[in-house]
């Protein structure tokens, strides 16, 4: 029987311990069609790591949707930040044209009767021309009323142009429905849909932000 000397262990040739690492955890969001599980970011993460992930949440439930799809939402973003108008309409009619807050009212109402309307030939000419023609017409003439308020200084050409504009700019609403009825399927109608409302809200959210920053520093 042999024996052999244990060798001792040489603390310099001992292996360095590995850091222990934090398990990593999630926020669990399940619905019957998928289940997404987002990290929650550790503390030394920067502020960079918290909008990445934020945006990245934000995209997720809406991964496999078409290209189209995508940019319907995109158009919609844009479309409906052009209401940035509104927040300082009042203020522009009453500080440099000079309105009254009764003529301001009445402006006011040609705006939301041009809406209306607006809405319902929208409908009725994405069925009888095309969505894809309505929506080109619409984006198009939009901005060129936008530039031509710009030169209108009277009452009644204010609530002339105004009704134009909502009348043409709303028009653009039912056509983005009609298409977006075209590139989803029954699969991802409704995650489609959810999209589109989400541009929609973005965009009335950032239009009057981004509005008041255009005032303040151009």
């Amino acid at each position: 029987m042999t024996l052999h000397k244990r060798k001792e262990a040489n603390p310099e040739t001992q292996p360095e311990k590995q850091p222990e690492t934090q398990p990593e955890r999630f926020f669990l969001i399940s619905s019957n069609d998928f289940e997404i599980k987002i990290p929650i970011p550790p503390k030394q993460r920067c502020f960079s790591d918290y909008l990445y992930l934020m945006l990245k949440t934000l995209i997720i439930p809406y991964r496999g949707l078409s290209r189209e799809v995508w940019f319907l939402a995109l158009t919609t973003l844009v479309n409906r930040a052009g209401a940035m108008v509104i927040p300082f309409l009042s203020l522009y009619l009453t500080r440099y044209l000079g309105f009254t807050m009764g003529q301001v009212g009445w402006i006011m109402t040609c705006y939301g009767l041009g809406s209306v309307l607006g809405v319902f030939l929208g409908g009725k000419f994405s069925d009888r021309f095309g969505y894809y023609k309505v929506m080109l017409f619409s984006l198009s003439l939009t901005g060129l009323i936008f530039l031509a308020l710009q030169v209108v200084e009277t009452f009644y050409g204010f609530c002339i142009g105004i009704f134009m504009l909502t009348l043409v700019a709303d028009a653009f609403r039912p056509a983005i429905w009609v298409a977006l009825d075209d590139y989803s399927d029954s699969g991802n109608r409704t995650r489609s849909v959810t999209l589109i409302r989400l541009a929609i809200n973005l965009g009335f959210s950032l239009g009057p932000a981004m509005g008041g920053l255009i005032i303040t520093y151009i």
